[in-house]
């Protein structure tokens, strides 16, 4: 369990890698960590987030890409812009349904693949969330921050640029327990340092389907929703922006430069 911890901070070389509570589209960085099919873009859990945070434009961005090109493997990234929301940018991994087998290596190399696009981008902030935990995840919280955490590892091993590397984990209403063993297994392995000896292994999670299930209804919903009225939402956020970028500030008067009508 997390015991109350709401932070565990770790370097990995020049790096540093952490574990909070949270929303991670509340994050302002320059690039979000976003698990894909391979075959189609994932506009619920963490993918939905992102489209409800602005960041619509990015995701659809993704099925554009497969719609011209075909289908991803798995392990690949795709790096888009996001089209707006707390980040400049989506690293779309093809991760999601990998199966028991093979995720927890399928998620060491697309979180390595994303490393290396975000260096070639001049990224070095990310937010992620703990892939392979979703609710069509097979890895527990200790497997996902191994493969995740052994591929920043291996990032820095072979001189990669720094990267502040944040995993946000979400307290799911729907399995409140699983959501504190994610924490705590992030928690502990950037504590314990064992990515560093990480080695393949086979997903120990389970699956939830009830959770899946619920998560399917409101998830739908929600996205369906904010698409509905996307042009409207994004347009009150912007006006937002301009107040508080201009909340208390005052023109000052320059008579000077004031010029009198008919005169």
């Amino acid at each position: 369990m997390s015991d109350g911890q709401e932070k565990t901070t770790g370097q990995i070389g020049h790096s540093t890698a952490s574990v909070e509570w949270g929303d991670m589209t509340q994050h302002k960085v320059d690039a979000y960590i976003v698990p894909e099919f391979t075959s189609e873009w994932s506009p619920r859990g963490v993918g939905g987030a992102v489209i409800r945070g602005g960041g619509s434009r990015g995701m659809e961005a993704y099925q554009k890409y497969i719609d011209a090109n075909g289908d991803f493997d798995f392990g690949d990234v795709l790096l888009t812009p996001s089209g707006g929301g707390n980040a400049g940018y989506l690293l779309h991994i093809a991760s999601v349904a990998s199966g028991a087998d093979n995720e927890f290596e399928t998620i060491q190399t697309a979180v390595y693949n994303a490393l290396q696009a975000a260096e070639k981008q001049g990224i070095t902030s990310i937010v992620s969330p703990a892939p392979g935990t979703g609710v069509l995840g097979d890895l527990t919280g200790e497997q996902s921050a191994r493969a995740v955490l052994s591929a920043l590892h291996q990032h820095e091993q072979e001189g990669g640029a720094p990267i502040d590397f944040k995993v946000v984990i979400f307290r799911d209403p729907y399995s409140p327990e699983a959501s504190e063993q994610d924490f705590a297994g992030y928690a502990k392995v950037i504590n314990d340092k064992s990515y560093e000896y990480a080695e393949p292994e086979k997903g120990a999670r389970g699956r939830d389907f009830g959770r899946w299930a619920a998560h399917m209804e409101t998830e739908t919903r929600l996205t369906q929703e904010y698409m509905e009225n996307r042009e409207g939402i994004e347009q009150k956020r912007a006006i937002d922006k301009v107040r508080e970028k201009t909340a208390g500030h005052r023109i000052k008067a320059r008579p000077d430069k004031v010029k009198k009508f008919g005169m």
